[in-house]
């Protein structure tokens, strides 16, 4: 998927991007339809962060942690591994290492059945 001419492309935002159907360039960024619960109408906005991280909003109340589990990444996966800032500095160190969160491992490892991140709250 090619990045709309108004914002850069990223790995990252391929990689999303690359994942969703219905994806069309937006006004600020792009829309489609959200993995993480029956859309027929998108309603899943991506843009691109300042320092080059995926922004997801459903609009329809899927959490982020939801979306990205239903496109089968990680939370790790909306972020580059380095990134520059607007003004071309560099925001990350190339030594950064990505981790599992303690939280998202005791999610991982709980009997919730597998519509619990679909359910709107």
């Amino acid at each position: 998927m090619v990045a709309s001419p108004c914002q850069a492309s990223s790995r990252a935002l391929e990689k999303v991007l690359a994942r969703l159907k219905g994806v069309r360039a937006a006004r600020r960024g792009w829309t489609a339809c959200c993995p993480a619960h029956g859309d027929r109408v998108p309603s899943l906005s991506i843009g691109l962060g300042e320092h080059g991280q995926v922004l997801l909003k459903c609009f329809a109340g899927c959490s982020v942690a939801c979306i990205v589990q239903a496109m089968g990444l990680t939370m790790m996966d909306l972020f580059p591994d380095t990134a520059s800032a607007a003004d071309g500095r560099k925001v990350l160190s190339g030594t950064f290492q990505r981790k599992a969160s303690p939280c998202l491992t005791w999610r991982s490892r709980s009997s919730f059945p597998g519509s619990f991140c679909a359910v709107s709250v």
